[in-house]
């Protein structure tokens, strides 16, 4: 009797899975390849296998869907074989069958020829042998020999077969210059996006905190007034992960909060965290952004926009004269109405700016109704008090290392897109002034983007945000949003982001355009991924990829 035992096809072998099948109606091509499976063996979509391929080189190519074929003709082949229909009775035929791998082609191992090496791009033959890629294969597959800046940690691939291979990501395509702007997408709550974003914001800290700042936007609750403080959810399994992933299990360092004033000037933050400072709007610090506070007004006889021009035209030493245009009656002057803040403005007689600012009647009340509306929360102030600063300002004493969070959570849904869009021009315009102590890479954080820069918009604030997409990359500005819908986003938001992360999404929402950068296959893949998977595309990369992340080291309100 042999000592020799039954090998598990799973195990962290070199064993054979299986070899390639080029049948003729369905041949391996130069992206993709087939192969059986040997009985026994799981296997899912998103695993890596190795081929061998001629010239003794090796393919490495990712699942993308498994088939369980048979001898059978038809469905009503096997419905007869089984006594017309009867589920407890055995086949009259025993069929037939295997499981059937098909892969995309990832990369090849490639051959020396000339003092190089010549990768091969042929379709891989039949009957050649097919293994579980390990973790060399698959770190050649992802391009990690050809990255050429800093590797920035982004998750785990789990194999089937119990392999466990970190990836990373080039810095040259995360932060520029060769590309720019991380964008995630899905299900609210399950598919993760925003701590996906955070957790690479915390890998990027690690390992260029010399180089980068951060600005985060926080927009639900205090998901993220915390980010300093030590937390207590991680399992033997994210520490890890955070291990193998040569990341320190620490939340983020040289943090600063932002928060908007309440009533009674207490912050209006859920549990606020241990040192803030109060942010608030004067006049002063709003008059050449009157843009921005009127952007969703409509205005489509630019009536709104010959008010704000002159407003910020006009202002001058702290202040704004408005005077009337018309000539002065005789023996009498033209008083000047002087405006310093926002009550002040307010308080301007309909009739003085319709003559000061030559416009229709009926405007000069729609501009108050407006003013009223956008300017009633505590967080316009006709003078700070103090310790309350101003968010334009502060943006400029950010230095490499540091991480702003500004909370939005509980402003009105009216104005959050105004402090987006102000912070965004204020950064806009620290770098267009180049002062020499800037960051290096700036990257700017925006949850809920399609709140604030939705598909077909050309608000100011969307047009701020666009320019960031648009320019950044070549100055440092750096893009990373989040959104429940891709589609619903601006579309050169998409565009102009190299690397997407895709947690669970519907049927519905998949089928979109914005998502024509994966396959038909990988579509159905996205739809069935779990909490806490995200599948990841780059431009480095032949096929997404899906990855695995750990929790957040930083504490986490319940």
């Amino acid at each position: 009797m042999s000592n020799t035992k039954k090998s598990n096809p799973n195990s962290n072998t070199n064993a054979a899975i299986g070899k390639t099948s080029s049948p003729e109606r369905d041949p391996n091509s130069t992206g993709k390849f087939s192969c059986w499976l040997k009985e026994d063996v799981v296997i899912n979509p998103f695993d890596f296998i190795v081929a061998e391929h001629i010239k003794g080189t090796k393919t490495v190519g990712i699942v993308s869907e498994i088939l369980s074929i048979s001898d059978a003709a038809s469905h009503l082949s096997n419905y007869v074989s089984s006594d017309f229909g009867e589920p407890s009775a055995e086949p009259y035929v025993e069929r037939l069958s295997s499981m059937v791998a098909e892969a995309n082609v990832l990369r090849n191992t490639g051959f020396e020829k000339d003092g190089r090496v010549t990768e091969i791009f042929m379709p891989i033959p039949g009957d050649r042998k097919v293994y579980f890629a390990d973790e060399k294969d698959i770190r050649l597959a992802i391009g990690t020999d050809l990255i050429l800046g800093t590797e920035i940690p982004a998750g785990v691939i789990y194999q089937s077969n119990g392999t466990i291979v970190p990836v990373t990501l080039d810095s040259e395509y995360t932060l520029g210059p060769e590309g720019s702007h991380v964008n995630a997408s899905g299900i609210s709550g399950l598919a993760t996006k925003t701590s996906y974003l955070m957790f690479l914001l915390l890998s990027i800290s690690q390992r260029l905190s010399d180089k980068v700042a951060f600005v985060i936007f926080n927009v639900k609750q205090a998901d993220l007034l915390h980010i300093d403080e030590k937390g207590d959810s991680l399992n033997a399994e994210d520490i890890r992960l955070y291990n193998l992933l040569g990341l320190e299990c620490k939340p983020f360092e040289n943090v600063r909060y932002f928060l908007p004033p309440g009533p009674g000037g207490r912050p209006d933050s859920d549990s606020p965290p241990r040192n803030y400072e109060s942010y608030a709007y004067t006049l002063a610090d709003v008059y050449s952004r009157f843009d921005l506070l009127f952007a969703d007004v409509p205005d489509p006889y630019f009536t709104l926009d010959t008010f704000n021009t002159r407003v910020r035209e006009d202002w001058d030493n702290g202040q704004l004269i408005i005077q009337s245009q018309n000539p002065a009656r005789r023996g009498q002057m033209a008083i000047p109405t002087v405006v310093r803040n926002w009550d002040d403005l307010k308080a301007v007689g309909n009739d003085l700016l319709v003559q000061a600012y030559n416009l229709h009647p009926v405007t000069p009340p729609r501009i108050k109704r407006e003013l009223n509306r956008l300017t009633s929360s505590p967080l316009f102030v006709n003078n700070r008090s103090p310790g309350q600063v101003y968010l334009g300002t502060r943006i400029r004493d950010i230095r490499a290392g540091d991480v702003f969070v500004v909370d939005i959570a509980r402003v009105p849904t009216r104005t959050q897109p105004f402090i987006v869009g102000d912070v965004m021009r204020s950064i806009d315009q620290m770098y267009r002034e180049g002062e020499s102590d800037l960051p290096n890479k700036l990257v700017i954080l925006i949850d809920e983007l399609n709140s604030f820069a939705p598909a077909g918009s050309s608000t100011a604030i969307t047009e701020q945000i666009v320019e960031i997409a648009r320019k950044g990359r070549s100055r440092g500005t750096i893009l990373f949003g989040a959104e429940q819908f891709k589609s619903e986003i601006h579309e050169q938001i998409v565009g102009n982001s190299s690397i997407h992360a895709i947690g669970r999404t519907g049927s519905a929402e998949i089928r979109r355009s914005a998502y024509a950068f994966l396959d038909q296959k990988s579509k159905q893949n996205v739809m069935a991924l779990q909490k806490g998977e995200i599948v990841l595309s780059t431009p480095t990369w032949r096929s997404p990829i899906k990855i695995r992340f750990p929790r957040p080291p930083y504490k986490l309100l319940k």
